[in-house]
């Protein structure tokens, strides 16, 4: 089936990096995703694309989703429709929503993102494609000091013939050819009929999450086929990953690369499980030598031995005697946990995302689940001035009418659960600020606003 055939899929949520992550994922199964965050873009590309099925998050910037249902009715004939909600949960709430519309299906996040995906499928009458497990992207060329992934323009790009995915498009802004000519491709498609209008390309830098990743040749030769995604860091946070793997309750990897530095952080159904680095700060040697006091010469040793043998570094050092297994297994959580917040740092670089592939490492556990990594890392690691730049001084953020986390799971200063208190909608970012001002400064209470308004406790 040719893309211009294949079934289309309109998924509406304001969570840019997970909406991003189900659209490459209804992507990989042969449909062409049509990816918005706003209701209004919504009803618009309802109307442009003529969608076969349209998934709807219940919680939008402009609206709610089910005043969007509503309209989405009203119009006649609708699509087969997917509701999604971190917010709006439970058998009530399904309840009042079905009373709107007729629903396919009942989606409350965090959820496992492929049974979305296959019932998607399925509906439009389409096989489901195997997701097979795959190498692990980071370690294709087994040289990992050695960035494999061949450099490129993070500027928009001409969309793959492999994946034709769709984004949103500013309807106040006037698409012309010049517009089109700069963002699309130099290579032109055949027009559409006036009927159903092609949309715009996915070039992966407004949907944040990242455009199609073009394989290079180490790929290729080791038969990689899964979907990968590429982006920059310059257009989300590494808060913003995380919270996104966890939503979607994903099994993949992460690729981050900076110059010359290069981290790879693993997931196993949402949550990290392992990291590794090319810093020499970050290998398992800096940590023991820290940790332990072993002497250069000690650890030198047990690098070449496992170099030689092909085995891990923390094998060796328990083959050795200078460790042993379950401290082993403490310094890799330590050494996991150190990886993924120093990418909290990072504003530059990019990122490769590769679905369905897993370490050969068995999992760690961190001692902190993903609220926490997100809370206590931005809470330390992020500047006054990005923050500024993250969340606007006009914004009214209010709790969430049903938060995806227990509030008390939540690990907050006392100071901080104040801040939550007083965050009902009544007082702009600015004013929070100057309320509370004798218990947290400006940057406390950005980095604390914005870790909530990230995992889904706040909303704006």
């Amino acid at each position: 089936m040719a893309a211009s055939d294949a079934p289309r899929v309109l998924i509406v949520d304001d969570n840019v990096e997970f909406a991003g992550l189900i659209g490459t994922l209804i992507g990989e199964q042969g449909l062409v995703p049509v990816v918005v965050h706003t209701a209004r873009d919504g009803i618009a590309q309802l109307e442009a694309v003529a969608p076969a099925v349209m998934i709807v998050d219940l919680l939008l910037p402009d609206m709610t989703g089910h005043r969007l249902l509503e309209a989405v009715v009203r119009r006649g004939s609708p699509p087969a429709l997917y509701v999604m909600s971190g917010v709006f949960r439970g058998p009530a709430q399904q309840e009042r929503v079905e009373a709107i519309a007729p629903l396919a299906g009942w989606f409350e996040k965090p959820f496992e993102t492929r049974h979305l995906v296959e019932a998607v499928v399925t509906r439009v009458g389409q096989q489901v494609v195997d997701r097979k497990e795959h190498k692990k992207v980071g370690e294709i060329t087994g040289a990992f000091d050695i960035n494999i992934l061949d450099p490129v323009d993070l500027a928009p790009q001409p969309v793959s013939d492999d994946l034709d995915i769709s984004i949103d498009v500013d309807m106040d802004e006037e698409w012309n050819e010049d517009t089109e000519a700069a963002q699309i491709a130099p290579r032109r498609r055949a027009p559409r009929a006036p009927s159903r209008p092609q949309p715009a390309p996915f070039d992966g830098v407004t949907t944040g999450f990242g455009r199609v990743h073009t394989q290079s040749p180490a790929e290729v030769a080791a038969g990689l086929r899964t979907s990968l995604r590429t982006g920059t860091l310059a257009q989300t946070t590494m808060p913003r990953l995380l919270n996104a793997f966890y939503v979607a309750q994903e099994t993949g990897e992460i690729v981050f690369e900076r110059e010359d530095a290069r981290k790879i952080v693993y997931f196993d159904a949402g949550v990290p499980t392992y990291a590794l680095s090319n810093l020499d700060v970050d290998r398992l040697g800096a940590f023991v030598r820290r940790h332990l006091g072993l002497s250069e010469a000690q650890i030198s040793h047990a690098v070449r031995l496992a170099q030689e043998s092909e085995k891990m570094t923390g094998d060796v050092l328990v083959e050795l005697g200078y460790v042993d297994a379950d401290l082993r297994t403490d310094l890799l959580a330590q050494q996991t946990w150190t990886i993924i917040r120093s990418l909290f740092t990072w504003t530059t670089g990019r990122y490769v995302v590769g679905f369905k592939v897993r370490s050969h490492v068995p999992p760690v556990a961190l001692k902190e689940d993903t609220t926490a990594l997100v809370i206590n890392g931005v809470r330390d690691l992020f500047e006054l001035d990005r923050l500024q730049r993250l969340v606007r001084p006009e914004l009214r953020p209010h709790p969430s009418p049903n938060s995806p986390f227990p509030l008390y799971q939540l690990p907050l200063t006392d100071p901080e659960a104040l801040l939550l208190l007083k965050t009902t909608g009544d007082l702009t970012v600015a004013g929070l600020c100057e309320v509370i001002r004798g218990q947290l400064d400006e940057r406390h209470v950005l980095a604390t606003l914005y870790s909530l308004l990230t995992l889904g406790v706040l909303v704006a």
